[in-house]
């Protein structure tokens, strides 16, 4: 029988459990620091863990938690759009986030500069309640690509997953771990720092208050709890009165390699939820259009002409790739197709609620935790909240003489709204931050209630999803965690 003395032990400053889209970004913010960094992976570069049944749904469905391809290195770093956009003053009045409005717009400029974007656009009020705004698109989103270089200067264990913690008092000293071959071995670190996504965060700390006897944080009855994801829905169609000034007000700008595209919120007083308002274009040359895009872009960003020879192999995009110049040297903005119509999407926050949670069943997975279950449900109020809101969407636009509303039947519905929800894999909540460990899993400090030297990093942390997408937000917070940890290692 083998005893820990025959197990291959690894020792570092840093251990990250997770090599996703955000602890690459981390990874990048904390290299001059020159510690010893490790990395636990569950996937690889070619492949991803697929395992059938990871996680079950109670409530609505979650398609997001039955993907699995975001389970290798880089994550969704491959997969995600690159938009940014900020969460509000709303927000960070109705919920503890550890940190005031003032120091957030702070760190969103710290990560604005890191990412070398210009921000050219604040939010604005505009009327009842809506406020105008535009998110913004990186130029090469898949920044695991972008940081490939930083690989070679951190230790990465792939195929492997993170297990069991090894606690001494509050102070964390090693994690066990497994890999695909199911050899087991252990790491040692100054720091740890769980970074791999809300669910499988979750799951981590699921499995080690189950099965570990001596864990600081055994008794937090926090952890699984107020679990969320923004709602999607497309709400309505656009009959459009006046193209020129539609054009005008809702086509992207394109300005020093970067896009802005515009959307409204909108902040009920009544449920105190925000809600984001988009257009969506629906074309018959889609693929033709997505193309022409990304053939533009790949010149933009390499300056090699002969990437446009594919666009002479076939006429609708040559026509199309065609217009897209013509139409931003004419207009700088990029232009929009709707030959099949336009349609209003709502991108939600929902109702926080201690029933929305992940919670364990006793089933163990390959990797050696436990299948999880995620209640994930939507109430009435939301559903009248976006009533209202087309109703006085209907009223803005026919006055700006922009287009009237034809609202969803699948709206007016009851069950063909719980039908038609979507997640928008922007799964948050689970370990939630809070000024003590009554109310949540970590501290302002991103530390775990009760231990010395465990942090989290992810959208796991958010008391609610809020009104934008999660990943600028997550940046910000691996700004305030960086230097954080400047000074905690310094001590030792």
């Amino acid at each position: 029988m083998k005893t820990e003395k025959n197990f291959i032990k690894y020792d570092a400053d840093i251990c990250i459990v997770g090599y996703g889209l955000v602890s690459t970004y981390l990874i990048n913010l904390l290299l001059p620091l020159k510690k010893k960094i490790i990395i636990i992976e569950k996937g690889s570069k070619s492949s991803s863990v697929k395992n059938k049944n990871r996680n079950i749904n109670y409530g609505l469905e979650h398609k997001a938690s039955q993907n699995y391809l975001g389970l290798k290195t880089g994550g969704n770093s491959s997969r995600w759009g690159g938009q940014l956009a900020e969460m509000t003053t709303e927000d960070l009045k109705k919920n503890y986030w550890g940190i005031n409005f003032r120091e957030l717009k702070a760190l969103y400029s710290e990560v604005y500069k890191n990412l070398g974007i210009q921000k050219l656009f604040e939010e604005k009020k505009i009327e009842n309640n809506f406020h105008e705004y535009r998110t913004i698109f990186l130029k090469n989103p898949n920044l695991y690509n972008q940081y490939e270089k930083n690989q070679k200067k951190i230790k990465i264990l792939t195929n492997t997953s993170a297990l069991n913690f090894f606690f001494d008092k509050t102070s964390l000293k090693k994690i066990s771990c497994i890999n695909n071959n199911y050899k087991k071995f252990f790491i040692s670190s100054k720091v740890f720092i769980i970074c791999n996504g809300a669910i499988e965060s979750t799951r981590l700390m699921l499995t080690n208050q189950k099965d570990v006897k001596k864990t600081p944080f055994k008794n937090n009855k926090n952890i699984g709890k107020y679990f969320s994801d923004h709602i999607g829905f497309y709400v309505a169609k656009l009959n459009i009165y006046n193209e020129k000034i539609f054009r005008y007000n809702f086509e992207n700008l394109y300005y020093e390699n970067t896009t802005y595209q515009k959307k409204y919120r909108f902040y009920d007083n009544e449920t105190k939820l925000n809600v984001s308002i988009e257009f969506k274009f629906l074309s018959k040359y889609q693929n033709e259009i997505d193309n022409a895009k990304n053939i533009l872009k790949k010149i933009k960003n390499t300056k090699k002409i002969y990437t446009l020879f594919p666009i002479f192999l076939n006429f609708r995009l040559f026509i199309i790739t065609v217009e897209l110049i013509i139409y931003y040297i004419k207009y700088r903005r990029i232009k929009i197709f709707f030959d099949k119509g336009i349609i209003l999407y709502f991108q939600s926050e929902h109702l926080k609620s201690k029933k929305n949670r992940i919670f364990l069943s006793n089933k163990k997975l390959n990797d050696g935790l436990y299948q999880t279950i995620i209640n994930w449900n939507i109430g009435e109020k939301e559903r009248n909240l976006f009533l209202k809101l087309c109703k006085k969407l209907n009223l803005f636009f026919v006055k700006k003489n922009m287009g009237s509303l034809i609202i969803s039947k699948n709206l007016k519905n009851k069950k063909n709204f719980l039908k038609n929800i979507q997640d928008t894999n922007h799964a948050s909540g689970g370990l939630q931050i809070s000024k003590n460990h009554k109310n949540g899993v970590c501290n302002n400090n991103l530390r775990v209630h009760n231990t010395d030297n465990l942090f989290l990093l992810s959208s796991s942390i958010f008391p609610s999803n809020g009104s934008a997408n999660i990943t600028l937000t997550i940046f910000a917070y691996a700004h305030k965690l960086k230097k954080i940890l400047y000074k905690f290692l310094q001590k030792k």
